[in-house]
């Protein structure tokens, strides 16, 4: 037997006390933002560049996109990752 283990007794108001507590912290924790992702209007929106010249930094500069069927899609923190990055100005979301 492992010397680390242990065998703990707890009572069922004990245990759904500690079950919660585990829980709560859980809820608190910092969370990846949410995925969203950017038509290639949107991305240029953001980034303040017009359509052709945000597809002319994905072919030369690196920015980050997929093409799905026949339509460009931007992962927007990538995208803002990507502006900083190369040190762009963002505008503001809106």
């Amino acid at each position: 037997m492992d010397q680390k283990a242990m065998i703990v007794q707890l009572t069922v108001e004990e245990l759904r006390a500690l079950m919660k507590s585990a829980v709560a912290e859980a809820n608190t924790e910092t969370r990846p933002e949410p995925l969203e992702y950017l038509t290639l209007e949107k991305a240029a929106k953001l980034t303040g560049f017009d359509e052709r010249t945000v597809l002319n930094h994905v072919k030369l500069r690196g920015l980050p996109a997929m093409k799905i069927v026949h339509e460009w899609r931007f992962d927007r923190a990538e995208l803002v990752r990507w502006m900083a990055e190369q040190k762009f100005k963002m505008k503001e979301a809106g």
